[in-house]
């Protein structure tokens, strides 16, 4: 089984019939949920394992394009934050740009996905770096 089936999925999740949207966002809550529940390195492993499996679909049969683009954007700013709660600064940077490179430009996740870029480009030794990802999120966010 991959790493975002084995979150356990709700009975609700397996049932036969459900459509694979349906089936997909149900492995999405799941994956959250062990994310919120992490306690040690292992869980904080798999569960960045589930995330980042999950924010890698870029198509789900009967999804609507800007809401699958969204929640990837969320997977993957939630899977930035976990690299770098590991001490994985290089994946979080990773991980950060394939959130930021999806479509909505201006999405609810973007400030998540700008801030785990500029942390993970600290954590990598390049303060420059980091400074211009936020200034470029002030501009694009139109933060003042």
């Amino acid at each position: 089984a991959c790493a975002s089936e084995r979150a356990s999925p709700s009975p609700a999740i397996r049932e036969v019939g459900m459509s694979e949207s349906a089936r997909w966002v149900g492995l999405v809550v799941n994956a959250h949920a062990r994310a919120d529940s992490t306690r040690d390195a292992q869980s904080r492993t798999d569960a960045l394992a589930a995330l980042s499996e999950l924010a890698a679909r870029s198509s789900v049969p009967g999804a609507n394009a800007q809401d699958l683009d969204e929640t990837r954007q969320d997977l993957f700013g939630r899977a930035a934050e976990l690299a770098l709660a590991l001490g994985k600064p290089a994946e979080a940077k990773r991980l950060a740009e394939s959130g930021l490179a999806l479509d909505p430009p201006a999405g609810p996740f973007r400030i998540q996905l700008y801030f785990a870029l500029s942390e993970s480009q600290r954590a990598l030794g390049d303060a420059f770096g980091a400074a211009t990802t936020l200034d470029r999120a002030r501009e694009r966010l139109r933060v003042p």
